[in-house]
């Protein structure tokens, strides 16, 4: 198997965007653009959990994907699944040091 052949999980990219208020400020959440639509990762889940918060079940799972090497994804991004699941970027990183290919480290559930 080819190392292409393990990148078959479709993810868009997304970048927030501070919105201006009108009033000289900006508005409090930021809005997320689509910077890339599609990249295919491998994606593996490393650990995971639940607990209540606020009165309801809190999930978190800690994520693993693997991509093409590129510089245009930042930690500061998000990855979206095809199902709408969000994946806060915690590290991005040359996997081998080659710039053949980069791992992405993220959380699902975990929103900043």
């Amino acid at each position: 198997m080819s190392c292409c052949e393990k990148f078959l999980v479709p993810f868009s990219v997304e970048r927030p965007t501070r919105v201006a208020d009108g009033a000289g400020g900006y508005l409090t959440e930021p809005t997320w653009d689509v910077i890339i639509p599609v990249v295919w990762c491998s994606f593996m889940e490393k650990s995971g959990g639940e607990h209540y918060a606020q009165e309801t079940l809190q999930v978190r799972a800690a994520c693993e994907m693997i991509t093409w090497f590129r510089q245009d994804i930042l930690e500061t991004d998000r990855m979206v699944g095809q199902g709408g699941e969000k994946y806060n970027i915690r590290r991005v990183s040359d996997l081998d040091q080659s710039k053949a290919t980069i791992k992405i480290t993220t959380e699902l559930g975990v929103w900043d």
